[in-house]
């Protein structure tokens, strides 16, 4: 079979994806997998952190902000949502801080389950979007100070 030409047995699944309505199970499957109130605890989390460190990444987060069986799905959707939403972007590739061990752009996760990779580094694109974004979800303000105690009691746990 040639690349791009799709089956007998393709084509007969497709027709009937596109021929029959959406139902109510396909629809509340959909909204299911998504997680979505999951993603905004670890949304809120990172904006959080965001707005009193300057920079914010993937070791930051508490390891147990979600289940280990939905912690790679969410967390990584997480961040491409804020991405999205323009509320952090990732630091260039010409970013080095060999004080806060950010090399190129990313630094080595803590976390065990990371196994040493480099993770992205993010800063904030928009600290008005991010408090926006923040009471639109119903988070009250934080003081900064009850941020880093919680960054600072996660830190000692590495």
């Amino acid at each position: 079979m040639a690349i791009g030409i799709p089956s007998a047995r393709d084509a007969e699944i497709l027709e009937h994806m596109i021929s029959r309505p959406i139902d109510q199970s396909d629809a509340e499957r959909a909204v299911m997998n998504f997680k979505h109130s999951l993603a905004v605890k670890v949304m809120v989390e990172i904006v959080r952190i965001a707005l009193v460190k300057e920079r914010v990444f993937p070791g930051d987060l508490p390891t147990d902000i979600v289940a280990p069986e939905h912690r790679q799905g969410v967390v990584s959707n997480a961040w491409g949502i804020l991405r999205s939403l323009e509320i952090i972007r990732p630091l260039s590739p010409r970013v080095f801080d060999e004080a806060n061990g950010i090399i190129a752009g990313k630094k080595q996760n803590p976390h065990s389950e990371a196994k040493g990779r480099f993770t992205m580094v993010y800063e904030l694109a928009d600290v008005a979007k991010a408090r926006a974004w923040l009471r639109a979800n119903g988070v009250p303000e934080v003081r900064s100070s009850e941020i880093e105690v919680g960054i600072q009691s996660e830190m000692s746990l590495v």
